[in-house]
């Protein structure tokens, strides 16, 4: 296992060492359409100090979910780890309709082609989902074909909804830990030496296809790109 850190209040830590990978909130807790304040220093601080980088994004049960998910998609970093999906709403209406947001919110990033991983716990999915999810497939779009960060720390570790232990790619191991070179709490995680490696190698990018037809008797092909 390879240990990282979550903060959404931490500016400054130490060097890339006992720490490897770092996760930041990208969206204000109570105000989806604002940028968490730290997030942009909190990032360029990790790249600096040698960290694998990933943000994560706070789904809202209040939110129109597919103009939400655009406008985390339109002010993403490049990506460096999947962005993390933080379902965790405790003013979510429990039911089928907080089933379809989750799969409105969760479909626009995967259809972007950004990768994603679930990031919640056991006392919120088991109350406010786990007894609805078989409209997922209804909904066309699921969590469970999507790994997870089980964010409920050991001992306590219950794997939430109906995830399968091989799908956990991390586990938060400690919360609300006062670490020395750290300038705020943090929340210490735990992710398989599988999938810190996979990223650590750069070997998931986001790949798009295109097929040319070139007429035969083009001796020269110009190629010009736009990233959009």
């Amino acid at each position: 296992m390879k240990k990282g850190f979550d903060s959404w209040g931490a500016t400054d830590f130490p060097q890339a060492d006992e720490y490897l990978f770092a996760y930041f909130n990208f969206n204000n807790f109570t105000a989806p359409y604002t940028k968490h304040k730290y997030f942009d220093q909190q990032w360029r601080v990790a790249g600096d100090k040698g960290y694998l980088r990933g943000p994560y994004s706070m789904w809202r049960y209040y939110c129109d979910q597919a103009n939400n998910a655009r406008w985390v998609i339109d002010g993403l970093p490049i990506l460096e780890l999947p962005l993390a999906l933080d379902f965790e709403d405790k003013y979510a209406v429990k039911g089928i309709r907080t089933v379809e947001k989750i799969a409105q919110y969760g479909k626009t990033f995967t259809d972007h082609g950004i990768d994603i991983v679930n990031y919640t716990a056991t006392w919120w999915w088991n109350t406010w989902v786990k007894p609805y999810d078989s409209y997922f497939a209804q909904f066309g779009w699921s969590p469970y074909d999507y790994p997870l960060w089980e964010c409920d720390p050991p001992p306590d570790t219950v794997t939430p909804g109906r995830w399968t232990p091989d799908q956990i790619v991390m586990v938060q191991s400690r919360l609300d830990y006062a670490e020395c070179g750290f300038n705020a709490k943090i929340d210490e995680d735990q992710a398989t030496d599988a999938f810190y490696q996979k990223y650590k190698g750069g070997a998931s990018p986001v790949l798009h296809k295109v097929t040319l037809d070139v007429p035969r008797e083009a001796d020269t092909i110009e190629i010009t790109l736009k990233r959009v």
